[in-house]
């Protein structure tokens, strides 16, 4: 299991330039980062007001995709750190990569 687990991190380490923007739009990119921008490191915002002219965002918490408590961290995190859009692409990659694992 070590030795995979280990050709795994080497694998990702190699390719961590390489972003394939599919794997970060499967995950919702674009709904995350507003959410994230409108937690202002406070919690949830009620509305999120930029995408399709806006939705509730208790839409999105009955989705796997931003209830999973590592989602919520790295929603609190990015909101916190207000990084730029190419930022919190890599910070969702890396994400991604830790619910792999």
């Amino acid at each position: 299991m070590a030795g995979v687990l280990a050709l795994w991190l080497i694998v990702h380490g190699l390719f961590w330039g390489r972003l394939i923007y599919h794997d970060a739009w499967i995950y919702n990119f674009p709904e995350m980062f507003g959410i994230s921008k409108g937690m202002a490191c406070a919690g949830l915002p009620e509305w999120l007001g930029k995408i399709d002219s806006g939705t509730p965002v208790s839409i999105y918490t009955t989705s796997d995709t931003i209830t999973n408590p590592l989602r919520l961290a790295l929603l609190f995190f990015m909101s916190c750190l207000k990084p730029s859009v190419e930022a919190a692409v890599y910070l969702q990659k890396a994400h991604i990569f830790i619910l792999y694992l």
